[in-house]
């Protein structure tokens, strides 16, 4: 269908003949026809005549008396817009009946044919600087378009309309399908009431030739001047007019507009000029106001639909969708219309695009074909004009205006997923020293709104928006470019990211990597690429490397194993055995201890890493890797081969004299001697890290995702509490949940939130443990974290027996267990199986209570993990009473008091003594029991708010009510001694 025209004053131009002689004037009948300046008369008053049927005369006058084909006018008049023959046939009525031609005295329709122009004529030049200037009487009309409703512009529309009024030159800037056009049209609207008939809007779409725009704007405002040159004219008339004049799309004549309005501002003091252009004019005057896209969700909180009609992006699909098909937006399909208006980055127009298409697709097809190709090709209102028919239209109108080398620029900038600085533009778009050149074309590429530039306060960063790079990249496919631009994206990654690993290990303090992580998208499209062929593999190999410390930095641990698994199977042999592989290995063995577990493939590459550092003579990568197999052997229970590991750190610690190596030293020595219940020398060790600078451990986060300082200070919490310092255990399990969640890395925060939990367990803060408990389970989900998540469901099921819920407890807790079995993660098995008998004795199932709690005893006692062993010998003498077995019961409770006060545990202690001295009560040795717990009791300065405290309190009470009770008892009987 053809476009409508706007009224009379929006001349567009279109063909004109390239064979007629300068101002040359066709006569015929009452008519007089200038095709140069694209005029028409009769009697000598200027008709109005529509801008296709103009054309379509200047056409026929040309080839008069032989039959002009429809489909050359189609190709002529519509310059390769797809049309349907309707439009030829509406327009040629019109011209008949401009011409009063009903017979068809000059336009004959020649049957299958076409048609012809048949009228006598005669061809002369024209004097057209001795013309008068007429003007079209009806020029005091507007001309402007129909107002469509606007979304989410109304605080622009009103901000716009006050700068047009009180700056008087305003240009409105954006990319295509921003929607310029329609708040160009809403603030002239809105300022009617201040200008009246007195605002022209002139389309300056269909200009092509720059010296056509004085000759357009002269029309709209309804003068007709025979004048070469019309400007003068033009800027006599407006000097003392009050007008509001609207130029819509200026950017393919922007230096003739921009001359041309310049003068108008200097000279036509109460003109008031609003313009639209992909970019500014750079007259003196102009104020420039950018359009940004409509607002859309974040990804990070999907809307319900409520929240959802809050954006502006959701609301202008709603209306749209709804207006093809019986679409309503309701709570199934709020997030999927938020992902889609999130996806087409808020742009109006391909919102409007997509709306368009629910009624064939429906909303989750419109996701999937999102998912399968870009929305450059859906097409949208036959009645838009061409270049917003569809994405690819708008974004050609573009491409077309662009300069050679900026075509090339903006193709190979499409290699980039994401923000891009210029160094890496000038890398991949002019590798050859034309530094100079890229930056100038990325200037032009930004005011073109090709290239958009993204706020920093420290660095200038671009990108393209994702439609414009889907269309870029075809272009760069179509170049033949592809291969080469990849290569240099993924050699500037590479580099960058190995410069950045030589400048941290220069460093005291190593730096992190997080300000590369904006990079991850590029880094996982340069694997991908490199990864794709295997005459790319040594660049792979190099880039997985170098991608590593990042990737484990930013806890994407699961990417991090893909693509260093792919690095070591693609290594050439002279890669082998090299600080490469060390890398690869290392990153890999992390990745599959966090994600799958303690397995022997990690373990495997961890000894490879190892293996490679002591033969290149790297003590520091020996050091780090031996806290990574510290680690590992601690989750794997595999105590004699940790203590092993801690003693060798030490010594290579030594040879390296810094502070950062020691604290690495003494986290592992603490760790050993904290699982092997020797709590006050662990806690000497870890308290020299706990005064030590936040800093320290950066570099194993950065390189390898282990923090060591977070270890430490999750160590520390739960020997505070273990020898009596229930408050400042307290204290430091929250300070230390805070720095692992500032640090960034998700490694240390589930450290921090999972070892932690004991301690708000044991203190008796429920509430707190809950909490944690549910954002530990949540983040391990996120992040694909297996043993992590199976760790979670275990303290989730311990607090559910805590609370009386075995039947939930039980069940849980069971299933942790062998989860945790699985992966190798074996040093919660004995907590894990204690809290398992607790819920099973609940449940009134005493054989298997005392089964599951032997078997955590000789689990413990095998592995030689006796910091928890004082608790699992209470729960079994707990048990043993319950069962009816006082003797064993005692015998158990008194060895865990043993066990307590060997490990200087007085927290455990208390917790024995408390049971003791319940079973003794009920046995009348009340005195024994009141000897036994008030001194321990005594002994604790703080924490008597938490649970234990509180009821070592209660019951000493109670105890000494029973003995006073006992005493008067014995008084009444006459025993006064």
């Amino acid at each position: 269908m053809p476009l409508p025209e706007h009224e009379a004053f929006v001349i567009q131009s279109g063909t004109t003949s390239e064979s007629e002689p300068e101002h040359s004037v066709i006569s015929f009948g009452p008519f007089r026809l200038f095709p140069a300046e694209r005029l028409i008369e009769k009697d000598g008053v200027p008709i109005h005549l529509g801008g296709r049927a103009l054309d379509i005369l200047v056409v026929l006058v040309e080839r008069a008396g032989k039959v002009v084909t429809k489909s050359e006018l189609l190709a002529r008049v519509w310059q390769g817009v797809s049309v349907e023959e309707v439009a030829l046939r509406v327009h040629i009525a019109k011209l008949r009946k401009a011409l009063g031609d009903g017979d068809a005295r000059y336009v004959t329709n020649v049957p299958c044919r076409g048609y012809c122009f048949t009228g006598a004529h005669e061809r002369s030049s024209a004097s057209l600087q001795a013309s008068p200037v007429q003007v079209d009487p009806n020029s005091s009309r507007s001309s402007l378009p129909r107002l469509r409703r606007t979304i989410g512009r109304d605080e622009f529309v009103a901000k716009l309309a006050r700068s047009v009024v009180e700056k008087r030159f305003v240009t409105i800037v954006g990319p295509g399908g921003i929607g310029k056009t329609t708040v160009a049209i809403a603030v002239a609207h809105k300022l009617l009431p201040s200008f009246g008939t007195a605002v022209r809007f002139i389309d300056l779409t269909s200009v092509q030739d720059a010296r056509l725009v004085p000759s357009v704007i002269a029309s709209s405002l309804g003068l007709f001047v025979r004048s070469e040159d019309l400007l003068p004219t033009i800027i006599a008339y407006l000097r003392d007019k009050r007008l509001l004049v609207i130029l819509d799309c200026c950017e393919r004549v922007i230096d003739d507009v921009s001359m041309l309005l310049d003068q108008v501002f200097q000279e036509a003091p109460d003109v008031h000029i609003l313009t639209t252009s992909r970019e500014t004019l750079g007259v003196d005057g102009e104020h420039v106001h950018r359009l940004a896209p409509l607002e859309i969700p974040t990804a990070e909180s999907p809307p319900d639909a409520t929240q959802a009609l809050s954006y502006s992006a959701v609301q202008l699909f709603v209306e749209r969708a709804a207006a093809t098909a019986n679409f309503a937006l309701d709570e199934s399909n709020a997030r999927l219309v938020g992902e889609i208006c999130r996806r087409l980055e808020g742009i109006p127009l391909a919102i409007e695009l997509v709306a368009g298409r629910v009624d064939a697709h429906g909303i989750g097809g419109i996701s999937t074909l999102l998912d399968d190709q870009s929305p450059l090709s859906i097409r949208g209102r036959r009645t838009a004009q061409p270049r917003h028919q569809t994405l690819s239209a708008t974004l050609d109108w573009s491409y077309d205006l662009l300069a050679e080398n900026e075509r090339v620029v903006l193709r190979r900038l499409s290699v980039f997923a994401g923000v891009f600085v210029l160094d890496a533009a000038r890398a991949i778009s002019a590798p050859d020293d034309h530094a100079s050149v890229t930056f100038d074309v990325i200037a032009n590429l930004v005011a073109k709104s090709l290239v958009a530039r993204e706020p920093d306060a420290t660095h200038t960063r671009y990108r393209l928006l994702d439609i414009t790079r889907a269309y870029a990249r075809i272009k760069l496919t179509d170049s033949g470019e592809a291969d080469v631009t990849a290569r240099r994206h993924a050699d500037y990654y590479r580099d960058v990211l190995e410069k950045a690993e030589a400048r941290s290990a220069a460093c005291q303090v190593p730096e992190g990597l997080a300000e590369y992580s904006i990079y991850v998208g590029d880094l996982r499209s340069a694997l991908s690429w490199v990864f794709s062929s295997a005459d790319t593999y040594d660049l792979g190999t190099a880039l997985a490397a170098a991608a590593a410390p990042l990737l484990l930095e930013l806890s994407l641990l699961t990417e991090s194993r893909l693509w260093t698994e792919r690095a070591i199977g693609a290594l050439g042999a002279d890669d082998r055995n090299t600080r490469r592989e060390m890398m690869l290995q290392t990153a890999y063995g992390v990745s599959l201890i966090s994600t799958k577990g303690n397995g022997s493939d990690a373990l495997s590459a961890l000894g490879r890493a190892l293996a490679i550092a002591e033969r290149i003579n790297d003590a520091r990568s020996q050091l780090q890797l031996h806290e990574i197999l510290h680690v590992t052997y601690l989750r794997m229970r595999n105590f004699d081969e940790a203590f092993a590991t801690a003693r060798r750190a030490d010594a290579i610690a030594k040879t390296l004299t810094d502070s950062e190596a020691a604290s690495a030293a003494h986290c592992m020595m603490g760790l050993s001697y904290h699982f092997s219940g020797q709590h006050t020398i662990a806690r000497g060790y870890l308290e020299l890290i706990a005064k030590s600078r936040p800093t320290a451990h950066l570099v194993n986060v950065r390189r390898f995702g282990i923090n060591f300082r977070i270890n430490a200070l999750c160590t520390l919490a739960r020997i505070l509490w273990l020898e009596g310092h229930c408050d400042a255990a307290f204290r430091t399990a929250r300070d230390v949940v805070s720095e692992g969640q500032v640090g960034g890395n998700m490694m240390s925060y589930t450290t921090a939130l999972a070892w932690t939990i004991p301690v708000h367990l044991w203190r008796g803060d429920n509430t707190i443990a809950e909490e944690i408990i549910n954002l530990l389970i949540d983040l391990a989900r996120r992040h694909g974290l297996g043993p992590t998540l199976a760790l979670g469901q275990g303290w989730q099921g311990a607090l559910a027996t805590i609370e009386g819920r075995a039947t939930d407890g039980v069940p849980l807790l069971s299933t942790s267990i062998r989860s945790l079995q699985d992966t190798n993660y074996q040093i919660t098995a004995s907590v894990f199986r204690g809290f398992c008998a607790i819920g099973l004795a609940a449940n009134a199932d005493i054989g298997s209570a005392l089964s599951s709690i032997d078997l955590a005893m000789d689990e413990t006692v095998r592995a030689g993990d006796l910091a928890y062993m004082p608790e699992l010998l209470r729960i079994k003498g707990s048990i043993s009473i319950l069962s009816g077995d006082f003797d064993s019961g005692e015998s158990s409770l008194l060895a865990a008091l043993t066990e307590a006060r060997r490990q200087s545990a007085l927290s455990w202690e208390l917790r024995v003594a408390c049971e003791l001295a319940k079973h003794w009560r009920l046995r009348s040795r009340v005195d024994e029991a009141l000897a036994l717990l008030s001194p321990i009791y005594d002994r604790f300065a703080e924490g008597f708010d938490t649970a234990d405290l509180r009821a070592a309190a209660l019951l000493l009470e109670d105890l000494s009510c029973s003995r006073a009770g006992s005493a008067v008892a014995k008084y009444a009987q006459g025993d006064v001694r």
